[in-house]
């Protein structure tokens, strides 16, 4: 392990182990997913090889073919949940160290000296700002209206 001696790297690097580590499990679980997805699609392939040929070996296919297409939609839905927690531990990083960034510079005065952190710290707060205009705007047009 290397050594933690920046401001800068002691900051990021609890809440950035953590967010790995979850993105790591999500990572490895929508793999094993997308993995199982693949399986049954060659499973559909390869089930009607020949034409059913009585009308009870339609009935049997069909019954198949549903019940394979449940399967490939759960599989579908458990990768949409999957890439959903996903985008939500990256949110909660994001989130966390710009609480942290903000703290950090109104009680220390405090900035990134990283250039492209310094750069995305800045955005963020452009936006944060923006946001915050346009709310406390609509507050002064919901007391004007009563």
């Amino acid at each position: 392990r290397m050594p933690v001696h920046d401001k800068l790297t002691k900051t990021l690097q609890p809440p950035l182990v953590t967010a790995q580590r979850e993105a790591s499990a999500l990572l490895s679980k929508r793999a094993d997913i997308e993995g199982q997805i693949e399986r049954v699609n060659e499973k559909r392939q390869n089930a009607f090889r020949s034409p059913a040929q009585t009308f009870g070996d339609k009935m049997k296919n069909a019954g198949k073919s549903a019940s394979m297409a449940g399967s490939e939609a759960k599989l579908q839905t458990e990768l949409a949940v999957c890439d959903t927690k996903l985008k939500y531990v990256k949110q909660q990083f994001g989130l966390e160290l710009y609480g942290i960034f903000e703290e950090m510079e109104d009680k220390e005065g405090w900035l990134p000296t990283d250039r492209s952190m310094r750069g995305i710290y800045d955005r963020a707060r452009a936006d944060c700002e923006k946001f915050n205009v346009k709310k406390r705007n609509k507050q002064k047009e919901l007391e004007a209206l009563g």
